[in-house]
């Protein structure tokens, strides 16, 4: 018997507690979408494909919701991306000086 396409299920979670609201000010969930359109047209951003770690991504979870928790500013994930990497590429233009350069050289700092 087939599934009737109609009948969609409800997924919306009924917990009180979401730590994700509670992280965000308890906006909609389609918040990022918003925040991101408000910010740049679609035209202006590309799709990045590429791999991290899974302890970096941890990490970098754990800053995102910890900046929103402590009222920055951060928008969405795509912005603190596009600053850290900004911030990167700044660095890599120091040359011999670089942080990253010596990074990815296996030096220690």
């Amino acid at each position: 018997m087939m599934a009737d396409k109609n009948n969609v299920p409800g997924f919306e979670d009924s917990s009180p507690f979401d730590p994700v609201r509670a992280a965000t000010g308890g906006q909609n969930k389609k918040n990022s979408s918003v925040e991101e359109s408000k910010n740049s047209s679609p035209k202006d951003k590309k799709k990045a494909g590429f791999y991290l770690s899974a302890d970096l991504l941890e990490r970098f979870d754990r800053a995102f919701y910890a900046l929103k928790l402590e009222g920055v500013g951060v928008g969405n994930k795509s912005t603190l991306v596009e600053k850290a990497l900004l911030f990167a590429l700044d660095d890599l233009e120091k040359k011999e000086k670089s942080k990253v350069r010596r990074m990815l050289a296996g030096e220690s700092e």
